[in-house]
């Protein structure tokens, strides 16, 4: 599961080092979430995206920090909302069962810390992204 902060693209090798060292900057202090609802994206009738909402409010100045240290690299997330991804939909042959499927599905309001910030790297492949970390 991850929540993305902020979705950089392609990185050239040699600017890679440059965006480690931005992110070191970071300043980050751990914080509570918890666990709201099941969603899917981008519509219940084509479900590509499966992910559970979020209610951390103390996400958002972290996400601003990492859009200011990052200016420059990828483009500006003015639509960033907190969610864990749990999953992609490549393929589903019957889209009204499983959006059903889906709303049956009740998310037990869990609290937890977030305590970190990773930096990832993202394989696409035929099974699915394969997430490679780079930084911690």
């Amino acid at each position: 599961f991850h929540q993305t902060l902020k979705f950089i693209g392609w990185v050239e090798e040699d600017k890679l080092e440059t965006v480690k060292d931005k992110l070191k900057n970071l300043k980050f202090r751990s914080f509570k979430a918890k666990l709201d609802s099941l969603s899917a994206y981008p519509t219940p009738s084509n479900i590509r995206v499966i992910f559970v909402d979020m209610i951390a409010p103390d996400i958002f100045p972290l996400h601003d920090d990492v859009e200011r240290f990052l200016e420059g690299f990828g483009k500006k997330d003015s639509l960033f909302s907190t969610h864990l991804t749990l999953g992609r939909v490549k393929l589903c042959r019957e889209r009204n069962k499983f959006s059903e499927v889906l709303k049956s599905i009740k998310i037990e309001s869990k609290e937890f810390v977030i305590d970190n910030v990773n930096l990832f790297q993202s394989i696409p492949t035929k099974e699915g992204s394969i997430y490679h970390k780079i930084q911690y």
